[in-house]
């Protein structure tokens, strides 16, 4: 609900009408009872506006029932029971309000409704206003008929949705949620999309709205989706004719309400994505619908198994066929480094059906080596079309008789986060091995950035990513993960100004175990300042155990580890 506080009342929006408190002393000096009226949009016929002034309140009149406001001056506006006096701080958002409104205005003109045949309530104990007409609509409810809402939520529908948000019956129902529902298309709308892109909202907020696509269009299960009243696609193929229907027993159940939602746009190689946020309970649609798990994660669900068993013992060796794997190797590492142009088309095809029999020979003799096999196998198919489940198969296996492979770990995620779920990440990254974790974090970091070569994950499926593997490994007592996260996190928060945040996580990062270098220097810097030399002395120890990156920085920390010990002794 948005509300609007008034010098003598209160107005609140709650989705279906204007509700209009009277309260306090300033109210009952102007002569209001105290109470609460709703106002069905329907039945706002007019909205007149003053703008205050640093010494003038200014006012917002309704205009109910079809009825003409009574003229109001300044002396007689406190007193009007339909009129909200303003004060000079709260000029902006009141005139919000008043555009808004006046679009209600049109919508109920442009869509015929009557608003003299709408019941609202007009001072204290909601008595109702209105002619014989209204009183008449209401004894129809009242005996449990229905009134027969609009016969589309749309004005007039084109043959197609117009680019622009076309007159909808009644405004929006605001259905805001945790559900990440993407659009389609937007690639197609370019244009629009930067439009809205640029557009900062209302608080922030961008609002999407659901417009079913009417029977005369070409695809009359299609869902558009407008945001900030531009189009900038469609929903998904594969949802949109149960999401059409779910929407249009919504409106019609709601007098023509559509259903609207907060939209967020997130930058990726692909150019400008949209997800809407949504919770999709009100239209009687499961949750289950928008989770669309790629075709990619089910395979991996299906091979996951294999990762649950402990690997076997290998203790046979194949001395032919580890000859041949090595020239296996040497070819599939020539064929990767080659151009595309420049390699023949029978290449990767040929290894792959050499590294076949290498892998039979090696399995019948129990030939560690196998595993090695597997991953040269997989590196030769993953680069040819359609064998996609024999790639993560490849990729399992290896691991299946070497989970300590930190090669095949880095190019099975590398490969699954082209199409990113993060459940099923999350699922593969509680399989692997601690020690191998910390490597598979910073790529993953950067995948929940948005920063990898694919960058199909949006920001806030990245935020649940690091926020799983954050208490994934909290819970398996992974400090090498959290270490990993907590370096990761401090860097962004003293990048954000928050350098209490970042000497935070900085902390705990050291805590866990974190030999980074950088965070070291940063966190060390901070503490010597506080004179806590003990603690960034046990930092830069713990730092140096694993070599910097360049002779610099190893050669800064130690001089500063020699300061911290001298000024301990």
């Amino acid at each position: 609900m948005t509300e609007y506080d008034g010098y003598n009342g209160r107005i609140i929006l709650d989705g279906e009408a204007i509700l209009l408190i009277r309260h306090g002393v300033k109210s009952r000096l102007s002569g209001h009872s105290q109470g609460t009226r709703r106002i069905p949009f329907q039945a706002l016929s007019d909205v007149r506006f003053r703008e205050a002034g640093r010494l003038v309140n200014g006012y917002l009149q309704l205009g109910l029932g079809g009825v003409e406001p009574k003229p109001v001056t300044g002396p007689n506006a406190a007193a009007d029971p339909d009129t909200v006096l303003f004060v000079w701080a709260r000029r902006e958002e009141f005139h919000q309000l008043y555009a808004w409104l006046q679009h209600v205005v049109k919508v109920n003109r442009a869509s015929g409704i009557e608003p003299s045949a709408v019941p609202y309530d007009v001072g204290a104990g909601g008595k109702v206003a209105g002619t014989d007409k209204r009183a008449a609509v209401q004894q129809e409810r009242d005996a449990g008929q229905s009134v027969a809402p609009s016969p589309w939520p749309v004005v007039n529908p084109p043959e197609t949705t117009p680019a622009r948000l076309p007159q909808l019956v009644v405004a929006p129902a605001w259905l805001p949620g945790d559900v990440e529902v993407e659009v389609a298309g937007e690639a197609h709308r370019r244009e629009s999309v930067r439009a809205v892109a640029a557009d900062p909202g209302v608080d922030g907020v961008r609002s999407a709205v659901l417009v079913p696509e009417p029977p005369s269009s070409r695809y009359p299960d299609a869902v558009a989706i407008f945001v900030q009243t531009h189009l900038v696609g469609y929903l998904a193929k594969e949802i949109s004719s149960q999401v059409h229907r779910a929407v249009l027993d919504f409106a019609a159940s709601r007098a023509g309400q559509l259903p609207s939602c907060p939209a967020e746009f997130y930058e990726n190689f692909g150019g400008q994505q949209v997800l809407l946020m949504l919770d999709p309970r009100p239209l009687g649609l499961p949750l289950t619908l928008f989770s669309h798990e790629p075709e990619l994660a089910r395979v991996v669900d299906t091979l996951l198994g294999r990762l649950d068993h402990s690997s076997p013992s290998l203790q046979g060796r194949h001395d032919a066929a580890r000859q041949t794997l090595a020239a296996a190797e040497a070819d599939c590492a020539a064929a990767s480094d080659a151009r595309s142009d420049e390699r023949a088309a029978s290449t990767w095809p040929s290894l792959e059906r050499t590294l076949k029999q290498i892998v039979n020979q090696m399995e019948r003799a129990a030939d560690p080596d196998v595993a090695a096999a597997w991953l040269t196998l997989a590196r030769c198919t993953r680069f040819q079309k359609g064998k996609r489940d024999d790639t993560l198969t490849a990729y399992i296996n290896c691991l299946h008789f070497d989970r300590g492979n930190v090669d095949a770990w880095l190019e099975l995620f590398a490969y699954v986060c082209s199409a990113p779920y993060v459940p099923m990440l999350l699922d593969l990254y509680r399989r692997a091995p601690l020690p191998v974790r910390p490597a598979i974090a910073r790529h993953l970091l950067g995948v929940s950035y948005g920063t990898d070569r694919h960058g199909n994950l949006s920001a806030h499926g990245g935020t649940r990513l690091r926020t799983g593997l954050k208490s994934l490994a909290v819970s398996q007592q992974d400090r090498g993960t959290v270490a990993v996260l907590d370096a990761d996190a401090g860097r962004r928060a003293e990048k954000a100004g928050d350098h209490d945040g970042a000497i935070a996580a900085y902390r705990e990062a050291i805590a866990a175990g974190s030999t980074d270098s950088k965070v070291a220097d940063r966190l060390s810097i901070w503490l010597i300042k506080q004179g806590l030399y003990a603690e960034a002395a046990a930092a830069l120890t713990q730092a140096l155990q694993q070599p910097p990156e360049t002779t610099s920085t190893r050669e800064r920390l130690e001089k500063r580890l020699q300061r911290c010990q001298r000024a301990l002794t």
